[in-house]
Protein backbone atom coordinates (compact mmCIF):
# COMPACT_ATOMS: atom_id res chain seq x y z
CA UNK A 1 0.00 0.00 0.00
CA UNK A 2 1.57 3.47 -0.90
CA UNK A 3 1.98 5.90 1.41
CA UNK A 4 1.30 9.29 0.32
CA UNK A 5 1.59 11.69 3.30
CA UNK A 6 0.31 14.45 1.91
CA UNK A 7 -0.07 17.51 3.89
CA UNK A 8 -2.22 20.78 3.37
CA UNK A 9 -1.15 22.80 6.24
CA UNK A 10 -1.28 26.92 6.00
CA UNK A 11 -3.38 25.86 2.28
CA UNK A 12 -6.26 26.59 3.52
CA UNK A 13 -8.71 29.70 3.22
CA UNK A 14 -8.87 31.38 6.54
CA UNK A 15 -12.66 29.26 7.37
CA UNK A 16 -15.17 30.00 10.03
CA UNK A 17 -14.54 28.99 13.94
CA UNK A 18 -16.71 25.79 14.67
CA UNK A 19 -16.37 24.44 11.32
CA UNK A 20 -13.36 22.71 11.69
CA UNK A 21 -12.60 18.87 13.23
CA UNK A 22 -10.57 18.60 15.81
CA UNK A 23 -10.33 14.76 16.08
CA UNK A 24 -9.57 11.58 13.75
CA UNK A 25 -9.69 8.24 14.67
CA UNK A 26 -9.74 9.29 19.04
CA UNK A 27 -6.70 11.69 18.19
CA UNK A 28 -6.81 14.85 18.62
CA UNK A 29 -4.94 17.53 16.54
CA UNK A 30 -2.38 19.51 18.79
CA UNK A 31 -2.08 16.26 21.02
CA UNK A 32 1.67 15.23 22.00
CA UNK A 33 3.54 13.84 18.72
CA UNK A 34 5.67 11.52 21.01
CA UNK A 35 2.77 9.96 22.25
CA UNK A 36 1.77 8.41 19.19
CA UNK A 37 4.49 5.53 19.13
CA UNK A 38 3.88 4.97 22.38
CA UNK A 39 0.75 3.97 21.45
CA UNK A 40 0.61 2.68 18.37
CA UNK A 41 4.24 1.25 18.20
CA UNK A 42 7.16 1.59 15.89
CA UNK A 43 6.28 3.76 12.67
CA UNK A 44 7.12 1.57 9.18
CA UNK A 45 8.29 4.63 7.19
CA UNK A 46 9.28 8.20 8.36
CA UNK A 47 9.83 11.67 6.02
CA UNK A 48 11.21 14.68 6.66
CA UNK A 49 13.39 13.81 9.39
CA UNK A 50 10.96 12.26 11.30
CA UNK A 51 8.48 15.05 11.14
CA UNK A 52 5.79 12.84 9.30
CA UNK A 53 5.39 8.97 10.78
CA UNK A 54 3.28 6.54 9.40
CA UNK A 55 1.88 3.68 11.25
CA UNK A 56 -0.05 0.45 10.07
CA UNK A 57 -3.67 -0.04 11.27
CA UNK A 58 -4.72 -3.67 10.38
CA UNK A 59 -3.53 -5.49 7.01
CA UNK A 60 -5.38 -2.45 4.88
CA UNK A 61 -5.02 1.18 6.57
CA UNK A 62 -2.36 3.49 8.12
CA UNK A 63 -2.00 6.11 9.96
CA UNK A 64 -0.22 9.22 8.97
CA UNK A 65 0.52 12.07 11.99
CA UNK A 66 2.97 15.42 11.18
CA UNK A 67 4.35 17.45 13.35
CA UNK A 68 3.12 21.11 13.64
CA UNK A 69 4.97 23.28 11.43
CA UNK A 70 5.12 25.77 14.45
CA UNK A 71 4.60 23.72 17.70
CA UNK A 72 7.07 20.93 17.03
CA UNK A 73 6.46 18.62 19.79
CA UNK A 74 2.36 18.52 18.99
CA UNK A 75 0.56 17.09 16.06
CA UNK A 76 -0.52 19.25 13.44
CA UNK A 77 -1.89 17.08 10.77
CA UNK A 78 -4.02 13.58 11.07
CA UNK A 79 -4.24 11.49 8.21
CA UNK A 80 -6.13 7.84 7.96
CA UNK A 81 -5.82 6.28 4.65
CA UNK A 82 -6.53 2.54 3.43
CA UNK A 83 -9.60 0.37 1.75
CA UNK A 84 -10.79 -0.31 5.41
CA UNK A 85 -10.19 -0.51 8.99
CA UNK A 86 -11.29 -1.09 12.67
CA UNK A 87 -11.59 3.02 13.26
CA UNK A 88 -14.19 5.30 14.74
CA UNK A 89 -16.24 7.12 12.50
CA UNK A 90 -15.67 10.48 10.54
CA UNK A 91 -18.52 12.62 9.82
CA UNK A 92 -20.46 9.37 10.00
CA UNK A 93 -18.03 7.69 7.57
CA UNK A 94 -15.84 4.97 7.40
CA UNK A 95 -12.91 3.91 5.03
CA UNK A 96 -14.53 2.20 1.98
CA UNK A 97 -17.78 3.72 2.01
CA UNK A 98 -19.03 4.63 -1.34
CA UNK A 99 -18.93 8.21 -2.89
CA UNK A 100 -22.26 8.94 -2.96
CA UNK A 101 -22.58 8.45 0.98
CA UNK A 102 -19.48 10.66 1.39
CA UNK A 103 -21.54 13.40 -0.96
CA UNK A 104 -24.82 13.10 1.66
CA UNK A 105 -22.32 13.38 4.24
CA UNK A 106 -20.02 16.31 3.47
CA UNK A 107 -21.48 18.04 0.73
CA UNK A 108 -20.11 18.97 -2.84
CA UNK A 109 -16.31 19.03 -2.62
CA UNK A 110 -15.12 23.33 -3.48
CA UNK A 111 -12.28 21.79 -5.37
CA UNK A 112 -11.15 18.09 -6.91
CA UNK A 113 -8.12 17.31 -7.65
CA UNK A 114 -6.29 14.27 -9.20
CA UNK A 115 -3.66 12.26 -7.01
CA UNK A 116 -2.36 10.20 -10.03
CA UNK A 117 0.34 8.08 -7.84
CA UNK A 118 -2.45 7.23 -5.43
CA UNK A 119 -5.17 6.22 -8.62
CA UNK A 120 -7.54 8.91 -6.16
CA UNK A 121 -9.23 12.52 -6.78
CA UNK A 122 -8.47 14.66 -3.66
CA UNK A 123 -11.95 16.36 -2.33
CA UNK A 124 -11.01 20.14 -0.41
CA UNK A 125 -13.83 21.80 0.93
CA UNK A 126 -13.19 25.51 0.93
CA UNK A 127 -13.20 27.08 4.63
CA UNK A 128 -12.91 23.70 6.58
CA UNK A 129 -9.35 21.74 8.27
CA UNK A 130 -10.05 18.16 6.61
CA UNK A 131 -10.21 16.99 2.76
CA UNK A 132 -10.54 13.39 1.45
CA UNK A 133 -9.81 11.07 -1.27
CA UNK A 134 -12.08 9.10 -3.51
CA UNK A 135 -10.12 6.03 -5.21
CA UNK A 136 -11.03 4.82 -8.73
CA UNK A 137 -13.70 2.33 -7.70
CA UNK A 138 -15.55 5.27 -6.44
CA UNK A 139 -14.69 4.54 -2.72
CA UNK A 140 -13.74 7.01 0.26
CA UNK A 141 -9.91 6.04 0.37
CA UNK A 142 -8.48 8.78 2.91
CA UNK A 143 -9.10 11.48 5.73
CA UNK A 144 -6.91 14.23 6.31
CA UNK A 145 -7.68 16.68 9.28
CA UNK A 146 -5.03 19.51 9.64
CA UNK A 147 -4.85 22.60 12.45
CA UNK A 148 -5.64 25.71 9.86
CA UNK A 149 -5.43 29.33 10.71
CA UNK A 150 -9.37 29.02 11.86
CA UNK A 151 -8.96 26.00 13.85
CA UNK A 152 -5.72 28.02 15.94
CA UNK A 153 -7.29 31.16 16.39
CA UNK A 154 -10.70 32.18 18.65
CA UNK A 155 -13.37 34.06 18.34
CA UNK A 156 -14.90 34.57 21.61
CA UNK A 157 -14.27 37.28 23.97
CA UNK A 158 -11.73 37.28 27.41
CA UNK A 159 -14.68 38.28 29.33
CA UNK A 160 -16.76 35.11 27.44
CA UNK A 161 -14.13 32.77 28.00
CA UNK A 162 -13.43 33.09 31.68
CA UNK A 163 -17.22 32.58 32.09
CA UNK A 164 -17.16 28.91 30.45
CA UNK A 165 -14.26 27.82 31.56
CA UNK A 166 -15.35 28.97 35.78
CA UNK A 167 -19.01 27.41 34.83
CA UNK A 168 -17.21 24.34 33.48
CA UNK A 169 -14.49 23.72 36.29
CA UNK A 170 -17.90 24.63 38.84
CA UNK A 171 -20.20 22.39 37.63
CA UNK A 172 -17.85 19.47 38.79
CA UNK A 173 -19.04 17.51 35.05
CA UNK A 174 -16.09 15.69 33.63
CA UNK A 175 -16.94 16.34 29.76
CA UNK A 176 -17.79 20.32 30.91
CA UNK A 177 -13.77 20.26 32.01
CA UNK A 178 -12.82 18.79 28.71
CA UNK A 179 -14.39 20.69 26.66
CA UNK A 180 -12.70 24.12 28.32
CA UNK A 181 -8.99 22.31 28.03
CA UNK A 182 -6.46 21.87 24.68
CA UNK A 183 -5.72 18.22 24.25
CA UNK A 184 -1.60 19.87 24.91
CA UNK A 185 -2.46 20.70 28.40
CA UNK A 186 0.13 20.78 31.21
CA UNK A 187 -0.82 20.65 34.97
CA UNK A 188 1.95 21.60 37.30
CA UNK A 189 1.53 20.80 40.63
CA UNK A 190 3.49 19.61 44.10
CA UNK A 191 6.35 19.14 41.75
CA UNK A 192 4.61 16.95 39.13
CA UNK A 193 3.79 17.74 35.32
CA UNK A 194 0.24 16.45 34.33
CA UNK A 195 -0.94 15.70 31.26
CA UNK A 196 -2.72 13.82 28.45
CA UNK A 197 -0.27 10.98 27.43
CA UNK A 198 -2.79 8.48 25.47
CA UNK A 199 -5.50 8.71 22.43
CA UNK A 200 -7.41 11.23 23.10
CA UNK A 201 -10.74 9.17 22.90
CA UNK A 202 -9.33 6.90 25.39
CA UNK A 203 -8.11 9.70 27.86
CA UNK A 204 -11.58 11.16 27.69
CA UNK A 205 -13.09 7.91 28.38
CA UNK A 206 -11.63 7.43 31.85
CA UNK A 207 -9.35 10.74 32.61
CA UNK A 208 -6.41 10.03 35.01
CA UNK A 209 -8.07 10.59 39.00
CA UNK A 210 -5.46 13.37 39.96
CA UNK A 211 -5.81 15.07 36.71
CA UNK A 212 -9.83 15.39 37.54
CA UNK A 213 -8.66 15.97 41.00
CA UNK A 214 -6.20 19.11 40.17
CA UNK A 215 -9.51 21.00 38.56
CA UNK A 216 -12.02 19.42 40.93
CA UNK A 217 -11.14 19.53 44.07
CA UNK A 218 -12.58 21.49 46.49
CA UNK A 219 -9.57 21.99 48.87
CA UNK A 220 -6.22 21.33 46.85
CA UNK A 221 -7.89 21.83 43.13
CA UNK A 222 -8.59 24.90 40.71
CA UNK A 223 -12.10 24.59 41.92
CA UNK A 224 -11.72 25.45 45.59
CA UNK A 225 -9.28 28.37 44.21
CA UNK A 226 -11.94 29.80 41.73
CA UNK A 227 -14.61 30.01 44.79
CA UNK A 228 -11.73 32.19 47.05
CA UNK A 229 -9.99 34.63 44.59
CA UNK A 230 -10.43 36.63 41.55
CA UNK A 231 -7.43 36.21 38.98
CA UNK A 232 -5.97 39.40 37.12
CA UNK A 233 -5.93 38.79 33.51
CA UNK A 234 -3.70 40.41 30.92
CA UNK A 235 -3.31 39.33 27.39
CA UNK A 236 -0.06 37.86 26.54
CA UNK A 237 1.94 37.68 22.79
CA UNK A 238 4.11 34.11 23.67
CA UNK A 239 6.56 33.42 20.84
CA UNK A 240 5.27 31.10 17.49
CA UNK A 241 2.32 30.59 19.52
CA UNK A 242 -0.40 33.81 18.79
CA UNK A 243 -2.10 35.60 21.34
CA UNK A 244 -2.77 34.03 24.74
CA UNK A 245 -4.96 35.07 27.92
CA UNK A 246 -2.91 34.68 31.47
CA UNK A 247 -5.05 34.33 34.56
CA UNK A 248 -2.93 35.32 37.56
CA UNK A 249 -4.04 34.97 40.71
CA UNK A 250 -3.08 36.82 44.46
CA UNK A 251 -0.16 35.44 46.22
CA UNK A 252 -2.38 33.66 49.14
CA UNK A 253 -3.82 31.33 46.53
CA UNK A 254 -2.55 27.90 45.92
CA UNK A 255 -2.86 28.57 42.55
CA UNK A 256 -0.63 30.86 40.64
CA UNK A 257 -1.69 30.85 36.90
CA UNK A 258 -3.68 29.83 34.25
CA UNK A 259 -2.68 29.98 30.72
CA UNK A 260 -5.12 29.73 27.63
CA UNK A 261 -4.63 29.64 24.09
CA UNK A 262 -6.88 29.34 20.83
CA UNK A 263 -7.76 26.02 20.37
CA UNK A 264 -10.72 24.89 17.64
CA UNK A 265 -12.24 28.78 17.58
CA UNK A 266 -12.54 29.42 20.84
CA UNK A 267 -9.51 30.52 23.80
CA UNK A 268 -8.93 26.89 26.04
CA UNK A 269 -6.79 25.93 28.72
CA UNK A 270 -2.95 25.34 27.78
CA UNK A 271 -1.16 25.64 31.19
CA UNK A 272 -2.40 25.27 34.89
CA UNK A 273 0.46 26.50 37.22
CA UNK A 274 -0.32 25.65 41.17
CA UNK A 275 2.46 27.15 43.61
CA UNK A 276 4.94 24.95 45.26
CA UNK A 277 4.90 24.26 49.16
CA UNK A 278 7.29 25.66 50.98
CA UNK A 279 7.48 24.62 54.70
CA UNK A 280 3.87 22.99 54.76
CA UNK A 281 2.97 26.61 53.18
CA UNK A 282 2.08 27.80 49.62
Amino acid sequence: MLWLGFCLLGASPRGVAGDDVSELNGWRLQQFHIIVSTELGEPFAERENSAARAYRLGKDAYMVFRQDPVSFNNIGSIQLTGTSADALPFKGLFLGDPQQLVLERLGKPSEQTDVPEAGTTRWSYEGKNYSVEVDRQGRLYSILIYSSQAFLSADESPEECWSVFRDAILSGDRDRLLSVLRPDVEIYRQKQTLDIRRRYADFSESPDPEFLAAFFSPATGVAGQLVRHTPDMEVRTMEKLGMGLVYKFPKESLLREIVMLPYDGRFRVYEVAFRELNGGKY
